[in-house]
């Protein structure tokens, strides 16, 4: 919850300054992927602020992939840093 809290107020500051775009990445090997969905479509919704998530494909199928990007479509989520990762 405190995280939660810490990442809006930030978000909010950086927002005044208008950058051009934010970038979030996964946690190693996709371990945090639900989590970039979630911030990504939070920071272009709740905070204005162009999002690009990472997407890192090592231990996807191609269909998982495809629901993730569908996922983000969603949310207007159109920049995408695709990567392979290593596994």
């Amino acid at each position: 919850a405190e995280g939660e809290r810490v990442f809006h107020r930030s978000m909010d500051q950086l927002a005044r300054l208008e950058p051009d775009f934010v970038s979030v990445t996964y946690g190693a090997g996709g371990s945090t992927r639900a989590k970039t969905i979630e911030l990504v479509s939070r920071i272009k919704r709740d905070h204005g602020v162009e999002a690009m998530a990472h997407l890192t494909c090592v231990g996807s199928t191609r269909d998982e992939i495809a629901g993730i990007l569908d996922q983000l479509a969603e949310a207007g989520v159109e920049n995408v840093l695709a990567l392979r990762g290593d596994p």
